[in-house]
């Protein structure tokens, strides 16, 4: 290996079943901290997952660099796809030598997962709801615990996303008004009846807590196509109700989603782009979990159909919502004539999603015509995973 300034580039395991899981809670959390030991060493961040250093280095160099490194990160040869050096236009593959490097740091390695395993423990604390007894949505649910337990009725379990789990993530303020979105069935009558009495009361209205996250005709399975697999956390654990809301990584993962999905109505019949809640949900979520736009793609992309979806959050960052409407959403507009004008020969890798959804709306006699106008979709495009109106 010549003596040159070095390029390092490294691709990380982020796919739901990788091991990197093992030590990190969220991935963003292990680029972190590749960044800051690269950065300690002399290899400032450029872009993307790749560093470079500011002086010359060699072999010995090299070498002594990825041994420090795998040293403070033993996990790291476990949970790369790729780490490799270049000089001067020749590339050198790192994950051999590192993979021999984390081996002898193997009890080091045995520790971080023994921490992250205590510290997840530590996380599994519930909270207690009369600390928040006087934000009205917290105090309609502890008279709703009230109010069930004099009728005798137990038992009821939400797992809550939306802006209801943001709020419990200390992501939004807990003073504010919005639905408490849940997946699973539907509440017993006598709840929902008894929910609504105190909707009124609190200024919540009807339905304040209601599933209507999951989009008309779409079921449990259907979501968890769209969505991967969600993972909740308890939170609050009442006489009455047990309360779990999604965790952070896929409360993002969804906002991205409903994002997508209202992407797709432009100029379909429901072209009202009113998505702005999400977007400051994104933005927020974004710096809760240090993920930038490009890991929003690596990590997440599989799961969105339109190629707008990213560049509008940038987009967003830049200047709003004006700015979502004025640059990208024209080009979703003709992106989406092109998909419905070539239903059969367009492919998206949510596909079998999107073609359960179209039969149900009862469009999928349009493949190949052209002439027929796009029709009304049954369902408004804030009806959709992730999306939340207040």
């Amino acid at each position: 290996m010549a003596a040159t300034r070095k390029q390092f580039v490294f691709d990380l395991k982020t796919d739901k079943d990788s091991p990197l899981y093992n030590y990190y809670k969220t991935f963003p959390e292990a680029y972190r901290d590749i960044r800051r030991y690269m950065e300690a060493h002399g290899c400032p961040h450029r872009q993307g997952s790749s560093y470079v250093s500011n002086n010359v280095m060699n072999t010995k160099d090299v070498t002594k660099l990825m041994d420090g490194l795998c040293k403070s990160l033993p996990w790291l040869a476990e949970c790369s796809n790729a780490f490799d050096v270049a000089d001067i236009g020749k590339q050198h593959g790192l994950l051999g030598d590192i993979q021999e490097m984390c081996n002898v740091y193997s009890e080091e390695k045995e520790k971080w997962q023994e921490n992250f395993k205590g510290s997840v423990m530590e996380e599994k604390q519930l909270l207690d709801i009369n600390d928040y007894k006087d934000a009205p949505l917290f105090g309609a649910l502890i008279e709703l615990n009230e109010r069930l337990k004099e009728e005798g009725i137990s038992g009821i379990e939400l797992n809550v996303v939306g802006g209801f789990a943001m709020m419990t993530h200390d992501l939004r303020s807990k003073d504010g008004i919005t639905d408490v979105d849940y997946i699973g069935p539907d509440l017993p009558k006598r709840v929902s009846e008894i929910a609504d009495e105190i909707g009124f009361k609190y200024n919540l209205g009807r339905h304040w807590i209601n599933n209507d996250v999951l989009m008309a005709g779409a079921t449990l399975e259907d979501l968890e196509f769209t969505t991967g697999k969600l993972h909740f956390q308890e939170a609050f654990e009442l006489e009455t109700m047990k309360i779990n809301i999604l965790d952070t990584q896929d409360l993002l993962k969804m906002k991205l989603i409903a994002i997508d999905t209202s992407l797709s109505a432009v100029e379909l019949g429901d072209g009202d782009f009113t998505r702005a809640k999400d977007f400051k949900d994104i933005e927020v979520l974004k710096g809760a979990l240090g993920a930038d736009n490009r890991i929003l793609k690596a990590q997440f992309g599989e799961y969105l159909m339109s190629d707008f979806t990213i560049p509008a959050v940038k987009a967003y960052e830049m200047g709003g919502i004006e700015k979502v409407r004025t640059d990208i959403l024209p080009k979703v507009a003709a992106q989406n004539r092109d998909f419905y004008l070539n239903l059969g020969n367009t492919s998206y890798k949510r596909d079998d999603f999107i073609e359960g959804i179209l039969k149900r709306a009862g469009i999928d006699d349009r493949k190949g015509d052209p002439n027929k106008a796009p029709p009304k979709r049954n369902e408004k495009a804030d009806n959709i995973p992730g999306g939340d109106d207040r």
